[in-house]
């Protein structure tokens, strides 16, 4: 099951060497490449999105930290402190 069909916008934004099949096997799953980004459909996107999340918490602790005698971003520090060791 693949959630996002991210083919176009892999072969849009991203250029990948043509390669064949390992096997006979893989090219009767449906693996036409050796490439893993190429086969693993929507975990990239998936992956890329979480890491992208993640990175947003922390930057929103970090300017929290710094304006904490202000009401929202500490309100948005305590949001992303709290998800993260909470």
């Amino acid at each position: 099951m693949d959630v996002y069909q991210g083919e176009d916008t892999i072969a849009k934004y991203l250029k990948f060497h043509e390669t064949g099949p390992v096997n006979k096997a893989f090219e009767f799953f449906g693996i036409d490449d050796k490439n893993f980004i190429n086969n693993s459909g929507s975990y990239f996107f998936i992956f890329a999105s979480l890491f992208l999340y993640m990175l947003v918490k922390i930057v929103l602790n970090q300017i929290a930290k710094c304006l904490a005698n202000f009401f929202y971003p500490r309100v948005m520090g305590i949001w992303a402190y709290e998800d993260r060791y909470g």
